[in-house]
């Protein structure tokens, strides 16, 4: 038998990742230098090479690219005559939009080039393996069909007891009346929920139906209102577990299309309620209402008095345990009534240092990676931390950024909370054989 030498493997290993992370990095190097025409296209041409390449950490490139219309929202919004403060020419909404492709492109290359991408995505599929109807989460699973069912019927007579301000352009106030939003609790109650019906609709073909339907009761409502934000998340992550599912190209192609009618009809559902031909594309255009002014010079966080990002970490604290009040950007964007997409956030905007181009995009790429890497650490404590990271990485672009890192780590200690809760006393152990339904890359034995 031919012994195995470590060290040349694991050169040869890092050789195959820093392969795979070079395009992107020589992407953002020319997009911080090109026109925009030049850079748009050697970005996109950048994303898809390394996605090819980096086969282990695709899930993470693709989450990643998700963000890049919301890096180039300015800056084809004011192509198309959209314009907001501080007024600038159309070359300096791509200044602005240089430094946000460059920080999404460079992020890219961490993750694949450190490794950081292929250990989440093994935390991703793991985690979806793990939620079986045959498992330790039989009663915790049947409990989700009777929640989502329950808030399903309840959420739907809202609705028919309000309906001028449901279907009159109310979205927002109606949001904080429904059990499936309002509240902390209730969001991450329902991401749970979602990530276990969802799993099992797609991977148990005889139970798809009770899952399916428990799942579409309880979205329904918010679906028929506008309310885009948090169903589009759930959305992101299935999506990306029945891609998975599947070895078929063709297959594949046809889900992904499918994926890109979704997104124009939701897009364009705003326009049902609005005589703004493109209201829909605000939510790629507005969330860099506070990026743009800090980009090109016009002030910084210190000049409206926002907390130091290094201190927000005191969200993760009961609010009565922090030592100051928390001024965070977006909140304070809003106040000011400068945005028409409320608390929309902007991670740009939240890591922006004062030491030039290089220094951002650097504090941006590391900062992002590390919401990756959190999601794998925190995977190790509950299956649902990969999933939750996907579905607010997949919308980082209009995100916070201790507020997406507030979000997993709740929503990862309340599926704890109820895995001790309802767990099966009769614990199942996984195996080949329990697979059932998983096809695809999640049937792989090494996931189990």
């Amino acid at each position: 038998m031919t012994a195995t030498h470590p060290l040349p493997d694991m050169m040869s290993a890092i050789a195959v990742r820093l392969a795979g992370a070079s395009p992107t990095m020589a992407a953002a190097i020319i997009v911080m230098h090109a026109s925009p025409s030049v850079g748009i296209t050697v970005a996109l041409a950048g994303v898809a090479v390394t996605l090819a390449a980096a086969s282990d950490a695709r899930i993470p490139v693709v989450v990643c690219a998700a963000s890049l219309p919301y890096a180039l929202g300015a800056y084809f919004g004011a192509l198309d005559g959209i314009r907001f403060f501080p007024f600038p020419t159309i070359e300096g909404y791509w200044i602005a939009s240089q430094e946000q492709l460059a920080g999404v492109l460079v992020t890219i290359s961490v993750l694949v080039g450190t490794g950081l991408g292929a250990r989440f995505q093994r935390a991703f599929t793991t985690s979806v393996a793990s939620v079986r109807y045959d498992s330790s989460r039989r009663t915790l699973i049947r409990t989700a069909h009777v929640y989502a069912i329950v808030v399903g019927v309840v959420d739907m007579s809202t609705v028919i007891r309000n309906p001028g301000l449901a279907f009159g352009g109310g979205r927002h106030q109606m949001g904080g009346q429904f059990l499936v939003g309002g509240g902390a609790l209730r969001i991450t109650l329902a991401f749970v929920v979602s990530m276990l019906l969802g799993i099992v609709a797609i991977s148990e073909v005889r139970r798809r139906t009770w899952a399916g339907s428990a799942l579409l009761m309880m979205w329904l409502p918010v679906v028929l209102v506008g309310g885009r934000n948090r169903f589009s998340a759930v959305v992101a992550v299935l999506v990306v577990v029945l891609v998975l599912s599947h070895r078929s190209v063709i297959i594949r192609v046809r889900i992904l299309a499918g994926l890109g009618l979704g997104v124009l009809a939701l897009t364009n559902l705003p326009r049902l309620w609005s005589t703004n031909p493109r209201v829909g594309w605000n939510e790629w255009i507005m969330p860099n209402t506070s990026w743009l002014p800090m980009a090109l010079g016009r002030f910084t966080r210190d000049d409206l008095g926002i907390t130091p990002i290094h201190e927000q970490w005191q969200l993760l604290l009961p609010r009565q345990l922090r030592t100051e009040t928390m001024v965070t950007l977006a909140p304070t964007f809003e106040e000011l009534g400068v945005t028409n997409v409320g608390i929309g956030g902007n991670p740009w905007a939240d890591l922006f240092v004062s030491g030039g181009p290089v220094s951002r995009v650097a504090v941006f790429a590391l900062g992002t990676a590390a919401v990756f890497a959190l999601g794998s650490v925190l995977s190790h404590l509950s299956w649902i931390a990969p999933l939750q990271t996907v579905a607010f990485m997949t919308f980082w672009g209009r995100s916070e950024f201790w507020g997406v890192i507030v979000m997993i780590v709740a929503t990862t200690a309340v599926a704890i909370i109820l895995d001790v809760i309802f767990a099966d006393r009769r614990r199942r152990v996984m195996t080949k054989r329990h697979v059932g339904g998983l096809r695809g890359d999640l049937a792989d034995s090494r996931h189990y």
